[in-house]
């Protein structure tokens, strides 16, 4: 497989789905496979709430995460012309993040009280720790200088 823009998408689409789901790429066990295929096994139930990082203990606004989860699945379609481009992934990540602070303070806890002390191994796969999710980064970085992407 040539190296593209839509390979680098698909392969952003994974990076999601390990984020969403604290999942290693390639899933060892009974219902091991690829996290993709994890991933859609569980959604064609509308078994959402199984898929998340059980770390982040219901603090996070399950529209954003349908809406991730929707996203980082078009990043991995099968068919390279059905993966949309880094534009779109990016413009739906801010939509998406928007859609997270808006409703933040209605919850009960915000994202930034995630304890980042129960980040750890997780069956040999290693999560960076941080005090600011993945959306919380991307949101107070904005868009990176330079290039767009190829």
């Amino acid at each position: 497989m040539a190296l593209s823009e839509k390979s680098d998408v698909f392969s952003f689409g994974v990076v999601l789905l390990e984020i969403i789901t604290s999942q290693p790429p390639i899933i060892k066990g009974p219902e091991g496979g690829h996290v993709t295929f994890w991933v859609s096994q569980r959604l064609s139930r509308g078994d959402i709430e199984s898929i998340i990082d059980p770390r982040i203990q219901g603090q996070y606004d399950i529209n954003s995460v349908w809406k991730v989860t929707d996203l980082a699945r078009k990043c991995t379609e099968t068919s390279s012309a059905d993966r949309p481009t880094m534009n779109v992934v990016v413009m739906e990540l801010k939509e998406s993040m928007d859609l997270e602070i808006s409703t933040e303070g209605t919850r009960s806890g915000s994202t930034a009280n995630i304890n980042p002390h129960n980040y750890s191994r997780n069956d040999n796969f290693v999560s960076d720790v941080s005090q600011n999710s993945a959306f919380e980064m991307a949101y107070m970085v904005g868009p990176a200088p330079g290039p767009s992407a190829r």
